[in-house]
């Protein structure tokens, strides 16, 4: 059966390895069979613990296994150092997102496009800018710029169309 330890700051190195070693001779025996692509992907999967084996197969397929095996090494390493947190820091990562999150960091716009899973690429809604922290900082910013005064006022340089014209009165 599948089984991982959880490696503390007193663990040796040789200690880790030899786990590390135990549960890559596990995976392969588990991936006996399969297409290369396909028993990476189950590989990657299985030893992070991460249920979603088609986003790692689309990774594989999209960005390379070269990439994908670095990215696992860089995940252990992460988790070496005490792992990492969410976007908010309110909780730990698990090692399958850390994983999701350094491909996200290291493919292109494009190729995380298609690594996302179907139901992630529809077009997202949008909600009013008051709903989300930045959204609120720039709907701020943009009444400010946009906020009615008495006398003239200068637009600011933007590249493409003035939103308002050069000068306008406001009464």
């Amino acid at each position: 059966s599948f089984s991982s330890s959880s490696s503390s700051s007193s663990s040796s190195p040789s200690t880790i390895k030899a786990v590390i070693d135990a549960i890559i001779q596990e995976i392969e025996d588990i991936c006996a069979g399969l297409e290369p692509k396909q028993a990476t992907a189950i590989k990657i999967a299985l030893f992070l613990r991460e249920t979603n084996k088609e986003l790692i197969h689309r990774a594989i397929d999209v960005a390379g296994w070269q990439l994908c095996v670095r990215l696992l090494y860089a995940t252990i390493e992460t988790e070496q150092r005490g792992g990492q947190t969410t976007h908010e820091r309110d909780r730990r990562r698990l090692p399958g997102g850390v994983l999701i999150a350094l491909l996200k960091q290291n493919v292109t716009k494009d190729q995380w496009q298609r690594i996302q899973p179907p139901e992630h690429r529809k077009r997202r809604r949008r909600f009013p800018a008051s709903m989300n922290k930045l959204g609120g900082q720039r709907e701020q910013q943009r009444r400010r710029r946009t906020a009615p005064a008495t006398g003239t006022t200068q637009a600011r340089a933007r590249s493409g169309p003035a939103l308002i014209d050069a000068t306008m009165e406001y009464t």
